[in-house]
């Protein structure tokens, strides 16, 4: 009997302490409120530039179809867009072309002339 309610309570603290986790408690609740004497160390994130969401390709036409975020874009300029529209397109496809070893970032001061991988250097 007491085997049974001690089996009990332990199944209840597992569920109840699953259901406050964290990443529940994430869902339901608001966003804190910042007291003043913080929020100026805490840089809000300002900009957020057009980016690449997903990509299609119609084999019927042939095509590749971008698809882009607009970020924080609110006025519309269409040479703009097809600006920011070409060099996502560019970056993406030195991203296809460029093997994987090619990404890398050297960031040691004591060896300057390995800053970055030379093949990603003249993109």
């Amino acid at each position: 009997m007491i085997q049974k309610i001690a089996k009990k309570a332990i199944i209840s603290a597992i569920i109840i302490s699953m259901a406050l986790q964290q990443a529940g408690l994430a869902q339901v609740s608001g966003p804190f409120p910042i007291p003043s004497y913080i929020s100026g160390y805490v840089a809000p994130d300002k900009f957020r530039p057009m980016q690449l969401r997903c990509l299609s390709f119609d084999q019927a036409r042939s095509q590749m179809d971008f698809y882009l975020d607009q970020g924080d874009i609110r006025e519309f300029e269409i040479g703009e867009i097809e600006k920011n529209a070409k060099k996502i397109s560019d970056y993406f496809q030195v991203g296809l072309r460029l093997p994987d070893t090619s990404f890398w970032v050297n960031l040691r001061p004591d060896s300057p002339e390995r800053i970055i991988d030379p093949s990603l250097e003249n993109t």
